[in-house]
C-alpha cells in the first residue's frame, strides 16, 4: 500500500476513532478493528449513522505484542477479544503505520509488553517487515508486523483508491450532518461527527477512555 494511503489510514482512524476488538488466526493472520473512523463504508440501519467500522488485517504476521501502560486492566487483551470492553479512543499522536522512529518511541513507552507471536517488538525483524502498526489507545497499545496489511470493511478488502473515496464520502456526510444538526430533520446522532467540530464551534474533545 502506498505511503499516502497509510497516512490516510492513520488520520482517518486515529483522529477520533476507537479500538474495540482484535482477533487472530495464527500463524496466518491477525486482525485489529476500529470504530468511529472517518470512512463512509455503507448505509447504517434504520435510525443509525453510516457504517464506519474498519479492520486492519495482517497476513503472515512476524510479531504481535500487546503493550500496557499505567492504568491498564489485568488481562485486558483477552477481555477485548471477548467483547468485554468498551472501545478505547486512539491517541492521534501515537498511531503509526509509516514512521519507524515514532514506532520505536511508542514501544519504549510501555510499562509491560506481552508478545503473543514471533519476535519482540524492538527486534530488528519487526522493523524490517513490510507492514507494521504501533499505536496507543489510552493505556492499551499494540505493536504488530507482518508480510502484508489489508484494510477490511464489512464488504471485503479495500484498495487505496477505495479508501480515498470512502474518506471523501465521510467528509461530505459530515458536512450534511452539521448542516442539518439543529434543523427539523437532523441525521441520526453520530459520535464521530459530534466530536469532529466545524471551525467556529467549541471543540468538545475526545471522551475519556474507560478503564
Amino acid at each position: 500500500m502506498e505511503t499516502k494511503h497509510l497516512e490516510l489510514l492513520q488520520t482517518a482512524i486515529a483522529d477520533v476513532g476507537g479500538w474495540n476488538w482484535w482477533g487472530e488466526g495464527f500463524p496466518e493472520r491477525f486482525q485489529v478493528e476500529f470504530v468511529a473512523t472517518q470512512f463512509w463504508l455503507g448505509e447504517g440501519g434504520p435510525g443509525e449513522p453510516p457504517v464506519s467500522q474498519l479492520a486492519l488485517r495482517f497476513l503472515d504476521p512476524v510479531s504481535v505484542s500487546f503493550l500496557s501502560g499505567r492504568g491498564a486492566e489485568e488481562d485486558w487483551p483477552r477481555r477485548m477479544a471477548a467483547d468485554q470492553l468498551e472501545p478505547f479512543v486512539c491517541d492521534c499522536d501515537r498511531f503509526h503505520l509509516v514512521d519507524g522512529v515514532a514506532m520505536e518511541r511508542c514501544i519504549r513507552e510501555a510499562a509491560g509488553v506481552e508478545t503473543v507471536l514471533g519476535c519482540p517488538p524492538l527486534d530488528p525483524a519487526f522493523f524490517s517487515a513490510p507492514a507494521r502498526l504501533v499505536f496507543w489507545a489510552g493505556p492499551l497499545g499494540l505493536a504488530v508486523a507482518a508480510r502484508e496489511m489489508l484494510p477490511v470493511a464489512m464488504t471485503g478488502a479495500l484498495t487505496g483508491e477505495e479508501l480515498e473515496t470512502a474518506n471523501e464520502k465521510w467528509w461530505a456526510y459530515w458536512q450534511e450532518y452539521w448542516k442539518r444538526r439543529e434543523s427539523s430533520s437532523p441525521l441520526p446522532r453520530d459520535y464521530g461527527c459530534e466530536v469532529t467540530i466545524p471551525a467556529g464551534r467549541h471543540r468538545l474533545g475526545k471522551e475519556r477512555n474507560k478503564k
